[in-house]
């Protein structure tokens, strides 16, 4: 008996991303895939946690507030509410109030270092630091104190023996 089968293609009925976007977030993701591979590279040299943590932000350029903020206010203001989710929070689409959040918590960081930096900078070597930064205020909507304390209460999680 001979079977057949036939094969129906579905077309998709949501719009493509906006393509500034996703140029941007392709050409940070192949650098920061570039600098895993390097600090990998460290680490098998023997290195360890701390000294890859330092490897990696010793690569990545600090990021530049203004590249925070809207690059193309035309762009921006003709996204759809549904694009304005998607893209709320994260860098490129931030508003001043988040940029100068962005800026005291980054500050925040680097007073406080060691477990507490090591605990934001866990997943750099894929994201990038504005990436990392918006991904930990987001979850806490941009609100600096209960940011703060999730990462308190997140590196003490991490300190604890599984």
């Amino acid at each position: 008996m001979e079977t057949t089968s036939t094969s129906e293609t579905a077309t998709a009925t949501t719009p493509p991303a906006p393509t500034h976007v996703l140029s941007q977030e392709i050409g940070e993701g192949v650098e920061a895939v570039a600098l895993a591979k390097e600090a990998e590279a460290g680490a098998e040299a023997g290195a360890g946690e701390d000294s890859n943590l330092s490897y990696i932000e010793s690569k990545m350029e600090e990021c530049k507030l203004e590249d925070l903020l809207p690059s193309d206010a035309a762009a921006e203001a003709s996204m759809g509410k549904k694009e304005k989710a998607l893209v709320w929070g994260r860098p490129g689409h931030l508003t001043q109030e988040e940029v100068q959040i962005f800026a005291k918590f980054r500050e925040e960081i680097k007073k406080r270092g060691g477990e507490f930096k090591n605990t934001i900078y866990s997943f750099t070597e894929e994201e990038g630091e504005a990436y990392t930064l918006t991904r930990w205020l987001r979850a806490r909507k941009y609100n600096l104190s209960d940011t703060i304390t999730m990462v308190e209460e997140a590196t003490e999680c991490r300190s604890q023996p599984r």
